[in-house]
């Protein structure tokens, strides 16, 4: 996030020119992509019609959902306050459901006096009715200052591991086969540094061994005397939230699993440190594992915070070189670092045309940058899609592609809400809390392929909160996509998806033998009459999040799959055909 108040502008004529590019009828396109052109538009009138059939209900309370997000905030304003929120979807014990994961801050007396509350929390799902939190009947115990979430098989298993990120060390917690949680995280060498500062972390297969290597993300250098002599304030009386240029960068962490002998850190030894003149490039949120180059080895798109964006290609042998500049996703379409914070990705439409999202600060659309379908080159097309011009006002951290009306289209969801409490008493047109922003797919209906729906059609979904962490499930087992989100100094959102389209899906979850259990890394392509779909296994995605790893397929009014195609980790492929929509597919490697 950048300075939130005194030195964060955008210069007049770059900002005449994207509102024009965001508003023009003749919108240039930045790339030759293939794009699906409209057919038969529809207006406001008839989307608002189509979405009044999608609301959202938040349900916290009734599934048995109760846990608050405690940031420490007493006045000082410490800038790790403003960042909390990690929160998971995941099966720690097996039994098919999407059990629920969340940690938050902690008071700062209490952290002084190592006197802090418990601020993890595990909710059990009990078969899509009701959560029971299990915390500490599975021994799970954080008292420290927390920040995000990993989720993964390190040991190969079959049971599904914690990793926290924090303000100091970080911890892993090894899963005893659904029951009970050990602290490994000395055992296995993960902890960090005990000044760190660690946002987002990821579990994935960097060099295609078998086993999952961890990415942790340090955002920054920081302290409390570094962070009292900034003179950010509010209408220049009271104290503002020292925003990112306050502060040094900070290297990532990259341990390699090397099996029963723990983790490695090797982030320098990998490529994974950038420096210019002896200066931390990189102020690392969002973190997006994904082959981008289909050479099957997965890359590293990371989301920097005023400072330009990285894209680590794997080098096939679990190294990495930087090429964000090169291929195009290191500024915004104006060519600027933005403040980015969550991350997506997902190939949209039958184009298959791969594309990133990333939240921004208040002032910066929202980026999406679209592959060029024959070159490993990226454009910001944010104007062009009806995403840029409408998320422009908002401060977004979550940012997730889902298609949440099952229609076949990926659809994008982001939370928002400002890091300074204050900001309505300078910029009167922004505020703290901010409702969040579902944009609609529309595909071939609409002159962009996204727009905006209106609060009429997501029920409670927009219900204004200082939105961070965004995840994503079938909670309660009805073949659509709900949600959770974390607020700042508020509690954690359920939202269940109450469509009533009719539209038919297929769940897929993906297995292996002994190496890479839960597959992650593969991908899934689904066809369907003149439709094709493909997704990803990553379960990190968003901000400081983990999606639940069960692939859902929308597929309309259409009573079967054609044809479904595996590509597994490792590149090879397994085939499915005529499989019956409106069922759960556990597909085990041949």
């Amino acid at each position: 996030m950048p300075n939130n108040i005194t030195n964060y502008t955008i210069p007049t004529l770059f900002f005449l020119l994207v509102l024009i590019l965001g508003t023009s009828c003749s919108d240039p396109e930045p790339a030759k992509l293939d794009i699906p052109q409209p057919t038969k538009t529809l207006d406001q009138s008839m989307i608002n019609k189509q979405f009044t059939r999608i609301p959202f209900t938040e349900v916290s309370k009734q599934m048995g959902v109760d846990f608050l997000y405690e940031d420490g905030a007493e006045g000082d304003k410490w800038a790790p306050e403003t960042m909390i929120g990690g929160v998971a979807f995941f099966d720690f014990d097996n039994d098919g459901d999407a059990d629920l994961l969340t940690v938050s801050g902690n008071r700062w007396d209490q952290l002084k006096n190592n006197t802090g509350e418990n601020r993890i929390a595990l909710f059990r799902n009990n078969n899509g009715k009701s959560f029971t939190n299990v915390t500490q009947d599975t021994g799970l115990h954080f008292t420290g200052y927390g920040f995000g979430i990993a989720i993964g098989d390190y040991d190969n298993d079959g049971w599904q591991d914690i990793y926290l990120t924090t303000l100091g060390t970080n911890y892993l917690f090894k899963n005893e086969k659904g029951k009970q949680f050990i602290d490994v995280t000395k055992k296995m060498n993960v902890q960090g540094k005990i000044d760190g500062y660690s946002v987002g972390a990821s579990f994935f297969d960097a060099d295609n061994d078998g086993d999952l290597d961890l990415f942790v993300a340090n955002y920054i250098t920081w302290n409390r005397a570094i962070d009292s002599r900034s003179n950010e304030q509010v209408l220049g009386k009271k104290k503002a939230y020292s925003g990112p240029v306050v502060f040094q960068g900070a290297h990532p962490y990259f341990f390699r699993n090397l099996g029963k002998q723990g983790f490695r850190e090797e982030s320098k030894i990998a490529g994974l440190q950038v420096s210019n003149n002896n200066e931390i490039i990189g102020k690392p949120l969002g973190i997006l594992p994904i082959d981008i180059n289909n050479d099957h080895y997965i890359d590293l798109v990371i989301a920097n915070d005023l400072s330009r964006n990285f894209a680590f290609i794997n080098t096939k042998e679990g190294n990495f070189s930087e090429q964000g500049e090169t291929i195009g996703i290191a500024y915004n379409n104006i060519g600027k670092s933005t403040a980015a914070m969550g991350i997506d990705a997902a190939w949209l439409s039958n184009t298959q045309t791969l594309t990133i999202a990333m939240g921004n600060y208040s002032g910066e659309m929202t980026s999406i940058y679209r592959k060029n379908n024959k070159h490993l080159v990226f454009s910001d097309d944010a104007p062009v899609t009806g995403i840029g011009p409408k998320s422009r006002k908002a401060l977004t951290f979550g940012a997730l592609f889902l298609d949440l009306d099952l229609d076949g289209r990926m659809d994008f969801l982001q939370t928002n809400g400002h890091v300074e409490p204050d900001i309505a008493l300078t910029q009167k047109s922004h505020s703290y809390k901010q409702p969040a922003q579902l944009f609609w797919n529309c595909g071939q209906h609409c002159p962009r392929q996204f727009t905006l729906l209106p609060a009429s059609s997501v029920g409670d979904l927009y219900e204004p909160l200082v939105g961070r962490g965004l995840t994503s499930a079938d909670f309660d087992n009805d073949g659509d996509i709900d949600i959770a989100v974390s607020e700042v100094g508020g509690k954690l959102r359920l939202f269940r998806n109450d469509q009533k389209t009719n539209n038919n899906w297929i769940k897929l979850k993906l297995r292996q033998n002994d190496n890479n259990i839960f597959s992650i890394g593969a991908t899934v392509e689904i066809q369907h009459g003149n439709s094709i779909q493909k997704q990803l296994i990553m379960p990190t995605r968003s901000y400081v999040s983990q999606v639940d790893s069960t692939l859902v397929f929308g597929l309309g009014n259409a009573a079967r799959a054609d044809k479904i195609i595996v590509t597994w980790p490792d590149g090879k492929q397994q085939y499915l055909e005529n499989i019956t929509a409106n069922q759960t597919l556990t597909v085990y490697r041949k």
